[in-house]
């Protein structure tokens, strides 16, 4: 793995380091002051610790003089991304904002696209925070597109509503298949990643690339949200043509959406539409009484499915970008 030593620095009364594994809480509550889709510090040093060691990371915190973690940055380029594009977050306590922090860390990570030769940066903000998108705007970043999310309210659900096309369609050749018949061996979670490969077409998958078989299986297997129930895939007359995985968000009672999608030329015949039923009936009966979803907000064919299926918006993540023009 390439990765970038910071050394242990002093910006007036604040101190900027490489994270310890004291830090991760703090930084997840850092975090989810910014996200619904809620994540503990156990996942956050899982990922951090298990970094594929093919991707290139710099990664900071910044404490005050009682060393209290008040900010973080980090930027990544995981394996599969195209040559010279990172994604970059950088987040401040909102107590501490206006105080140049994160100016001075965007000056350092900056100098590190620099000598990384980085060619396409994409940061994301909540779009309905003018204090970071103009952060963003004022560094160069153009909002490209929005990250779309929408939550479904488990408890008003009824399914039964998408029973008659759900049915027809099983008629026609669907299968729902779930880890228990598949069995929680390589075999099934290598079919799984190519399922992944082969259905995410997202507008800009030239730079966000495919992950590598084990950078998948390390972060959906072994991440906290996976329960085997949440997972279960699509087959059409007795050929593998998407899945679906869902699991539970840490104390809260909502379930997160890691992925839905099918082959592109299986789409069209209700299979997206079951997987999603399946997924939320899934979600409620293990007692959420919420479901989220992400998507990219140029897929319409997957707005309108959560539309038809009830989800509503939510304010969802500005997708800034700035290309450096380097060759």
């Amino acid at each position: 793995m390439q990765e970038t030593i910071q050394e242990v620095i002093h910006f007036k009364e604040w101190t900027i380091r490489p994270p310890e594994p004291r830090d991760w809480e703090r930084i997840a509550e850092i975090a989810n002051l910014d996200s619904d889709e809620t994540v503990t510090g156990a996942e956050l040093r899982r990922r951090y610790e298990r970094f594929p060691t093919e991707g290139n990371r710099y990664y900071e915190v910044v404490e005050d003089r009682s060393e209290y973690v008040i900010g973080c940055c980090r930027a990544i380029h995981r394996p599969g991304m195209a040559e010279g594009c990172f994604y970059c977050q950088i987040q401040i306590d909102p107590q501490v904002r206006n105080h140049g922090i994160g100016a001075f860390l965007h000056d350092r990570v900056d100098k590190f696209f620099e000598s990384v030769n980085a060619k396409t940066i994409t940061f994301f903000v909540r779009e309905t925070c003018e204090i970071s998108m103009a952060f963003a705007s004022k560094r160069g970043y153009v909002q490209d597109r929005v990250l779309a999310e929408s939550k479904l309210d488990l408890t008003k659900f009824d399914s039964s509503s998408f029973a008659q096309k759900i049915e027809s369609t099983m008629k026609n050749g669907l299968e729902i298949v779930g880890m228990s018949e598949l069995e929680d061996k390589e075999e099934t979670w290598r079919m799984i990643h190519k399922l992944l490969c082969d259905s995410d077409d997202a507008p800009d998958i030239e730079l966000w690339g495919h992950p590598t078989y084990q950078d998948f299986y390390e972060n959906t297997r072994n991440a906290l949200w996976y329960v085997p129930e949440g997972l279960f895939v699509a087959r059409w007359n007795g050929e593998f043509v998407g899945f679906h995985a869902a699991g539970p968000l840490p104390d809260c009672d909502g379930w997160t959406t890691d992925y839905t999608g099918v082959i592109p030329s299986f789409r069209r015949n209700g299979i997206a539409l079951a997987l999603k039923v399946e997924g939320a009936n899934v979600a409620r009966n293990a007692g959420a009484k919420w479901i989220m979803t992400h998507n990219d907000s140029s897929n319409e064919g997957m707005l309108s499915i959560n539309i038809a299926l009830g989800f509503k918006m939510q304010p969802g993540f500005a997708q800034m970008r700035k290309n450096f023009g380097r060759v």
